[in-house]
């Protein structure tokens, strides 16, 4: 081989090396993969009440990828009572039947809350990432304060994890749903609205626009009937509450004669203690000018006085009518006490002492004491038979009148009784809040950890049929009973919140303002749809996103009954005994409730993810190897090699592909851009464009016109 052919064949050796690059030349380090968890809930039913909390129904998906490996569980908890759990379940796929809590849970609560939970059907897999999928088809159905709630709907929701992001969804649908009615409610907690006045029960279903003909023909009936008896009963009432007036007057009055009475007899019986000390001898003797013999005693000069005990008049209730935004401001009928006569006080007359005529200063001056000790208890004691006359003749005076309103009432009763039965028949019937239907579709994804790559939001769903009270809210404020829930915002939101707050403040108003009841007091309950808080952010690579959704929520705020109408053994009913300390007594009767507050239907999702990292290539310093000069390259290639993500036509092993792990994609199909690739030490790098498989191509290719050329030359 002549000088020039072993020249170029050790070039083009050379030129080889250098375009191929040594075996082991080129490294990759390990992508970080995709990561995430993320948790998808619901809670069908959750009770607050005296500092105690009731959860029914908990279905809870949990996916999650950041550990050694991926796992997916689902837990279904039917009653959870202050963080206890009851019949709990868990696992990787559940098929759970519907429970009774009342099978297993205490039975002190079951008259507080019990719960039937829905059937639940769930399953979960980490054959590619992690994920878990649930579904019922229904919702079960509680019992509240012992008032039943049937819960008709369905709920499916699903939490995933995979390389291309973290998403928990789920979709409820709940149909025909009503809470108990207000009446319900307030009889749970000792109110009897039968013991109303009629004029604020008939002023109540006004107001509220609930007034049915069996109502307006009872009041009709009942007014055609009071009308020859109305003034008669006008100067009656009348009569009493001035009556009353003077009782109370009177009783005062006579109290006070008591105490100067009690205090008079202590005066005198120490007036009377006086003259009998032992010095009354020698002041005989003084007066009489002889010494009396010791063993002469003279008798007391007067009895000791003991104030007598005056019983307590028994009270008579009064009667104070107001006029009544209504004809029909009847009272009560007035319960007849008897109560017997006071007696007077009238002891034995007393003896006067019987003195010489001729008194030393000291002895005169105890007579004196004595003698105005006697006056003083003498007119105390007139004065306290005087005021027990006046007393015994206005309870004499107020009951006859007490006997002729009841009377009066007597006649017009059935009247009142068929009024009031209508009234709250009607209330009875008209839950606090009902709904046609309410469908919720909600969010919460991750799919980078770059702003704006995050999403929790309500994405779809409508709301119709929405009643406060027995008034379509929806139909009354946007005109419609049926409504998008994306049209609930801004403008249509508030007067929506505000159409809710007017029903509501006006059963408070109404409740709360009775003239014969002052401490009766039923704040206004709250009412709110759709209540929803979401968050979203990015922490420690982590894009973040929450959301919280109420479907439907209720609170009462606490209710403070008078003893007058308090249902018979108000204070021992089951939802009381359940929770004690719930109501408290107050020194005047009263009974006072806690706070209730009740959510329906409470939605939760949190999702986090980490985008996978890009591999980053390396080169090992290492020794170029040449070919031998002379040395043929026929039959031989150098060994593939393939880049994670990518391919080139024809040099493709099947089954050995890598997966990728890059970051999701995202843009339009068809198209492609160039972008920089994070890689584990955060540095950008170019995105790989095919020219490391080229430049092997291009090596061989000159390698065979080398040969060809050197077969020309020899």
């Amino acid at each position: 081989m002549s000088a020039r052919r072993a020249t170029t064949a050790a070039g083009l050796g050379l030129l080889v090396a250098v375009v191929t690059g040594p075996a082991g030349a080129d490294s990759t380090v390990a992508a970080a993969p995709a990561v995430g968890t993320a948790s998808s809930g619901v809670t069908l039913l959750e009770l607050s009440l005296g500092g105690h909390t009731v959860r029914v129904g908990d279905l809870v998906l949990d996916s999650d990828t950041t550990g050694s490996g991926p796992t997916a569980t689902v837990t279904v908890t039917p009653v959870d009572v202050d963080g206890t759990p009851y019949e709990r379940q868990s696992g990787p796929s559940l098929d759970v039947p519907s429970l009774d809590s009342r099978a297993f849970a205490p039975s002190a609560l079951s008259a507080l809350a019990s719960a039937k939970s829905p059937v639940v059907v769930a399953s979960s897999s980490t054959a590619d990432g992690a994920s878990s999928r649930a579904s019922t088809t229904s919702l079960g159905s509680v019992s509240l304060l012992g008032i039943p709630v049937a819960l008709d709907g369905d709920v499916s929701l699903s939490a995933v994890v995979d390389g291309a992001g973290a998403a928990g969804e789920k979709v409820l649908t709940i149909r025909n749903v009503a809470l108990p009615s207000i009446a319900d409610l307030l009889a749970a907690l000792g109110l009897d609205l039968t013991k109303l006045p009629v004029a604020t029960l008939t002023t109540l279903t006004e107001r509220l626009g609930l007034v049915t003909s069996t109502v307006s023909t009872a009041k009709e009936a009942l007014e055609t009937a009071l009308a020859p008896l109305k003034a008669e009963l006008d100067a009656a009432l009348a009569a009493a509450s001035k009556a009353a007036t003077a009782l109370v007057a009177a009783q005062k009055e006579l109290a006070t004669a008591e105490g100067t009475l009690a205090s008079a007899g202590t005066a005198l019986t120490d007036a009377t203690k006086a003259l009998g000390l032992p010095a009354l001898p020698a002041l005989r003797r003084s007066a009489n000018a002889l010494l009396v013999p010791a063993s002469s005693v003279l008798p007391p000069v007067a009895p000791s006085i003991v104030a007598v005990p005056v019983p307590a008049p028994v009270p008579v209730p009064s009667v104070t009518p107001v006029p009544l935004p209504s004809s029909l401001d009847l009272p009560a009928p007035l319960p007849t006490v008897s109560v017997a006569p006071l007696p007077t006080l009238l002891p034995s007359v007393l003896p006067l002492p019987s003195l010489p005529p001729a008194l030393d200063d000291a002895t005169a001056l105890l007579n004196a004491t004595y003698s105005t000790a006697y006056a003083t208890y003498t007119s105390a004691l007139a004065a306290v038979n005087a005021a027990t006359v006046t007393v015994n003749d206005l309870t004499k005076l107020q009951s006859t009148l007490t006997g002729t309103i009841n009377g009066l009432l007597s006649q017009v009763q059935a009247r009142v009784d068929a009024l009031v039965a209508a009234v709250t028949g009607v209330l009875d019937a008209t839950p606090l809040v009902s709904l046609d239907s309410i469908t919720v579709r909600t969010r919460s994804a991750v799919r980078s950890a770059a702003p704006g790559g995050q999403q929790s939001e309500v994405v779809g769903g409508e709301v119709s049929g929405l009643r406060v009270l027995g008034g379509d809210v929806l139909a009354n404020t946007l005109g419609s009973s049926r409504v998008d829930l994306s049209d609930l915002t801004g403008t249509p939101l508030a007067k929506l919140t505000s159409a809710l707050n007017a029903a509501t403040g006006t059963l408070s108003s109404v409740l709360s303002t009775v003239p014969t009841l002052p401490t009766l007091s039923v704040p206004a309950p709250t009412v709110g749809l759709l209540t929803k808080s979401t968050a979203m952010s990015v922490s420690n690579g982590f894009g973040q996103a929450t959301n919280l959704v109420r479907a439907l929520s209720l609170t009462l705020p606490a209710v403070t009954i008078p003893a007058a109408v308090q249902l018979p053994g108000a204070g021992s009913l089951p939802a009381f005994t359940s929770l004690p300390g719930l109501v408290r007594a107050q020194a005047v009767g009263d009974l006072v409730s806690t706070p209730v507050t009740l959510s329906l239907a409470t939605l939760s999702d949190t999702v986090a993810f980490k985008p996978a990292v890009a591999g980053q290539q390396t080169t090992a310093p290492t020794t170029p190897t040449t070919s031998a000069p002379g040395a043929s390259t026929r039959g031989t290639s150098a060994p593939a090699t393939t880049t994670p993500g990518t391919t080139t036509p024809g040099t493709t092993t099947p089954g050995t592909t890598t997966p990728d792990t890059s970051a999701p994609r995202t843009g339009t199909p068809g198209t492609t851009t160039p972008k920089t690739v994070p890689t584990a030490s955060g540095t950008p790098q170019l995105p790989r464009t095919g020219l490391g498989l080229g430049l092997p191509a291009l090596a061989a290719l000159m390698l065979g016109g080398a040969y060809a050329l050197r077969r020309r030359l020899a």
